[in-house]
C-alpha cells in the first residue's frame, strides 16, 4: 500500500504530461507537413505536373508579358519556315513559371496549332519552278515518317525518365547548334547569291536559252506510271498517302496503349519496343522500296527534275536522313522542340529551295508534334488551362 501511494504522484504526474506531448507531436506534425510536401516535390516525378494550375492567376504582371512574347516569337519562327515549338520554353520556364516537365507537352502543343494552321494557310502554295506540283516533297516525307514515330515514342519515354537538368542540358546544346549550323548556310546563301548577281545579263540570257533548248529536246513520256507519279506530286491528299499514314498512326498508339498498360511486366515492355522498333524498320524499308521505284520510272519516262530536287543517289544520304529525322522527333518528345530546328539545317544541306524546306520542314514538324501531343494527352501530361491560352 505504501509503495502504491509513493508511485501514483509520479503516474498522475505522467498521465497529465501525456496529452501535452501528444498535443506538442500533433502540432510539430501539422507545421512540418507542408515544409516535407515541399521538399519532396522533385520535378522529375510525373505526379507533380500540375494539370489544375490556370494562367492569369498567382502573377497576372509576368502572365501577360510571356503571353505578348509568346505570339511574338511564333510569329517569327513561322516566317521562317519553323513553327516555334522549342524557342518557347525558355518562356514557359521564366514567365509562367512551369516546369520542363509541364513544358514540353504545352510546347508540343503549340506545335501542333502553328503547323496544323500553316498547313491550311498555304495549302495552295506550289513549287516555285514546277507549278504543277506542290510545295511539300512527300517522297522525303514518306521515308522520314517511320523513324519520327519511332522518335517520338522514344522521346516522351525518355521525357518520363528524365530529370529537368538533362532535359535543359540537351535543349541548350540543340538550340546553340542549330543556331550555329543555320548561320553558317545563311553565310553560304548569301555568298552564292553575291556571285550570281554578278552574272551579266548576256550571260543570263544565253543559260536561259539553253535551259529552254533541253526542256524542248526532252519529251516526258505519257505512260500510267507517270500520271500516277504526277498525281502524287499535284495533290496533298491521296488515298495511298493516307493509308500510310492511318497504319503508321494505328501502330503507333496501339504501341503506347501495350507499353502503358500496368499489367505489363518490364521484359515485355522491352519486347514490346523492340517490336515498334521493327515495324518501323519494315515501313521504312518499304517507303525506300517505293520512292527508288518512283526515281527509276522517272528516269525511264524523260521526267523533268529540277535542279534542286532530292534524288537519293546513295543509300547513306537515305540512311542519314531517316536517322536525323528520328533524332529531330526524339528532341520533341524530350525537350518539347519540334523538330524545325534540326530539320530545316539538315534539309538546306541536301540542297532544297528555301520554300520547299520550309513547307517539308512544317509538314514533317505537323506529323511529329501531333504525334508527341497525342502521347502526351494520354499519358495525363498535358495542361489543358494553358493549351486554351497557347
Amino acid at each position: 500500500a505504501v509503495h502504491v501511494e509513493e508511485i501514483a504522484p509520479t503516474l498522475a504526474a505522467d498521465e497529465a504530461l501525456a496529452p501535452a506531448v501528444l498535443a506538442d507531436d500533433v502540432v510539430e506534425t501539422k507545421v512540418k507537413d507542408p515544409e516535407d510536401t515541399h521538399a519532396k516535390a522533385p520535378h522529375h516525378n510525373p505526379d507533380d505536373i500540375r494539370l489544375d494550375m490556370k494562367p492569369f492567376t498567382d502573377n497576372v504582371q509576368m502572365d501577360t508579358i510571356g503571353t505578348i512574347l509568346m505570339t511574338f516569337l511564333i510569329t517569327l519562327s513561322n516566317a521562317g519556315g519553323v513553327s516555334g515549338a522549342g524557342s518557347n520554353i525558355p518562356i514557359m520556364l521564366i514567365f509562367y513559371g512551369l516546369t520542363m516537365k509541364e513544358s514540353v507537352p504545352l510546347s508540343a502543343f503549340v506545335g501542333v496549332v502553328a503547323t496544323v494552321f500553316r498547313f491550311v494557310l498555304n495549302y495552295s502554295q506550289k513549287h516555285p519552278n514546277r507549278p504543277e506540283r506542290n510545295i511539300i516533297n512527300y517522297e522525303v516525307v514518306e521515308i522520314t515518317m517511320p523513324a519520327v514515330f519511332f522518335g517520338t515514342f522514344l522521346g516522351v519515354i525518355l521525357n518520363q525518365m528524365c530529370g529537368d537538368v538533362v532535359k535543359l542540358s540537351i535543349f541548350g546544346t540543340t538550340v546553340a547548334w542549330s543556331i550555329w549550323t543555320t548561320f553558317k548556310k545563311a553565310r553560304q546563301l548569301m555568298e552564292k547569291e553575291r556571285k550570281q548577281a554578278q552574272v551579266t545579263i548576256n550571260e543570263n540570257s544565253q543559260l536561259i536559252e539553253e535551259d529552254n533548248q533541253e526542256a524542248v529536246q526532252a519529251e516526258e513520256a505519257q505512260t500510267p506510271e507517270m500520271a500516277q507519279i504526277k498525281k502524287e506530286e499535284q495533290y496533298h491528299f491521296t488515298s495511298g498517302r493516307l493509308a500510310f499514314i492511318l497504319i503508321n498512326f494505328s501502330i503507333l498508339f496501339a504501341t503506347q496503349v501495350a507499353y502503358k498498360s500496368n499489367s505489363v511486366s518490364p521484359l515485355m515492355k522491352k519486347v514490346i519496343f523492340a517490336a515498334f522498333g521493327f515495324a518501323m524498320f519494315v515501313v521504312t524499308y518499304y517507303s525506300v522500296h517505293k520512292v527508288k521505284k518512283i526515281h527509276e520510272v522517272k528516269a525511264r519516262d524523260g521526267y523533268h527534275f529540277d535542279a534542286n530536287d532530292t534524288r537519293f543517289d546513295s543509300f547513306s544520304d537515305v540512311v542519314s536522313l531517316s536517322i536525323f529525322c528520328m533524332i529531330a522527333a526524339v528532341l520533341c518528345g524530350l525537350t518539347g522542340i519540334a523538330g524545325g530546328m534540326v530539320l530545316g539545317p539538315l534539309f538546306l544541306k541536301y540542297n532544297m529551295l528555301p520554300s520547299i524546306m520550309s513547307g517539308t520542314n512544317q509538314y514533317i514538324t505537323m506529323v511529329s508534334s501531333i504525334s508527341v501531343a497525342v502521347q502526351f494527352v494520354y499519358i495525363g501530361y498535358l495542361n489543358y488551362y494553358y493549351s486554351a491560352l497557347f
